[in-house]
């Protein structure tokens, strides 16, 4: 070949080369980014007619187009709550049952923020209402804290449950004093202190699980009950997932969209980058995941171990980093004992049955859990441990309880409960164990590189290169 010739062409490919670099996962890509109706999800506002994920002139089009005869009713996008089974039009946006002028009017004062509540179907689908200027939040465990700090909201939280009240030097790490001085412990999630709630006066809270309806019905607080259930996770579709349309939700909430599309961006870059080199997979290793507890940490007390069905983000990241789940073996779960709907406690004699049988062992450690407990039997972890020798010792101590015994060292591992239950739902974990289930498919993927960006992104001084356990590999 002709060395102009050559050096044009090695010019050329560099060119496009530097330009694909740019491509992906550039912010500035805003068309066709965040593509929630192409993938049969709609951000549930009311006012958002086409379902997307923004409040704009087409939303206003469609209404129009439908109070001047020119569509029909039909032409209107319905949902459904998950309550009453209510059928709603998300072009009714001020949910007074009928679509004509007036929601065209509430819904360019949900665009120039002059109405004084959005209506929407939150994440586990309540009919649900929120303030649009708010000042006081009440907000249940560890991913609605990361969520507010995204937004930069630390100050306007007053209450929070045990984990994010102890865990406040990272949390909460850019509240001020002050705010900080005044900040209210409810202890557990799922049993609050309502009297010390009650005092602190929220205007909103978000709960962590979906308790939603009962805090509603205890008539112990006058805030708007919501959850963005952040820690719904599902590996097929990202946009179904909490780390889409609860961000997407409460960017329209908080009156800060430009940040929550930067999030959600993230998260789909994150989740095609996975699910490109996974999805495909015939030859999947089969993981068994367990809850660190019940027989690992009580011996003959507790002779169950706790395993994640689908509805678990922990089984959903194992699809995503392309291996299979062991319990997925059990067809009828008549027979073992459910101790909520993500997850059944089984009996040993099953455990054991299948020794020999799978590839890798996980386990989901939680030290500082929502119900207000500090679990002393779990290894210390997360964002203000620098010591990784608890850990290190639990995960290689794995196979040497009785049933894990057949297990290889490099088949065994803790993982933090952060990469469950933060704002993530589960793609942290994803990457995770991405890098141990296919090294080779993965030897591109810095498991610390992708978990830096995420706190740079949430806007948390913290560099995981001098602080953190959060994994241990051999």
């Amino acid at each position: 070949m002709d060395k102009k010739i050559l050096a044009i062409t090695i010019v050329a490919i560099i060119i496009v080369a530097a330009v694909a670099s740019v491509t992906i996962g550039n912010d500035d890509n805003d068309d066709g980014d965040i593509d929630l109706v192409g993938n049969d999800v709609y951000l549930e506002i009311f006012g958002n007619a086409n379902g997307d994920y923004r409040l704009d002139d087409d939303d206003l089009k469609i209404i129009d187009d439908y109070v001047n005869g020119k569509t029909d009713k039909s032409d209107l996008i319905t949902v459904q709550d998950a309550d009453e089974k209510k059928t709603y039009y998300l072009a009714d946006s001020n949910t007074d049952g009928t679509v004509d002028a007036k929601d065209l009017d509430y819904l360019r004062g949900l665009i120039d923020r002059t109405v004084d509540h959005m209506y929407f179907l939150d994440g586990y689908g309540h009919f649900s209402r929120s303030p649009l200027n708010i000042d006081r939040i009440a907000a249940e465990y560890l991913p609605n804290c990361e969520i507010l700090s995204l937004f930069g909201l630390q100050d306007k939280i007053v209450a929070v449950d045990n984990a994010p009240y102890t865990l406040a030097d990272h949390y909460l790490m850019n509240m001020s004093d002050s705010a900080k001085s005044k900040l209210v412990n409810m202890n557990s999630n799922s049993k609050p202190n309502y009297e010390l709630v009650q005092e602190a006066d929220p205007d909103i809270w978000l709960t962590f699980v979906n308790s939603v309806m009962t805090k509603r019905a205890s008539g112990q607080t006058n805030a708007e009950v919501f959850s963005l259930n952040m820690n719904n996770f599902n590996a097929e579709n990202i946009y179904e997932s909490g780390c889409v349309k609860g961000v997407l939700l409460a960017g329209h909430i908080f009156n800060d969209t430009e940040t929550a599309e930067k999030y959600v961006k993230w998260a789909v870059d994150l989740w095609e980058k996975i699910d490109s080199r996974t999805n495909d997979l015939t030859d999947r290793p089969e993981v068994m995941y367990v809850m660190y507890a019940h027989y690992i940490t009580m011996g003959d007390q507790n002779k169950t171990l706790r395993l994640y069905t689908e509805n678990d983000p922990l089984y959903q990241a194992t699809v995503l980093a392309g291996g299979k789940n062991v319990v997925d073996r059990i067809k009828d779960f008549s027979n073992f004992s459910s101790s909520q709907a993500d997850s059944y406690q089984i009996g040993l004699e099953t455990i054991v049955d299948w020794n020999g049988t799978y590839d890798f062992l996980f386990t989901h450690s939680v030290k500082y859990q929502g119900n207000g407990k500090v679990v002393e039997a779990v290894p210390d972890q997360g964002y203000l441990e620098n010591d990784n020798t608890e850990f290190m010792n639990a995960q290689k101590g794995l196979n040497d309880i009785d049933c894990f015994t057949w297990l290889d060292d490099e088949q065994c591992y803790i993982t933090n409960s952060d990469y469950r239950n933060n704002a993530a739902g589960g793609l942290l974990l994803s990457a995770y164990m991405a890098t141990i289930l296919h090294p080779d498919l993965f030897n591109d993927m810095d498991m610390k590189d992708v978990h830096q960006s995420y706190l740079d992104m949430l806007g948390y001084d913290y560099d995981l290169d001098e602080n953190g356990v959060f994994y241990y590999t051999y």
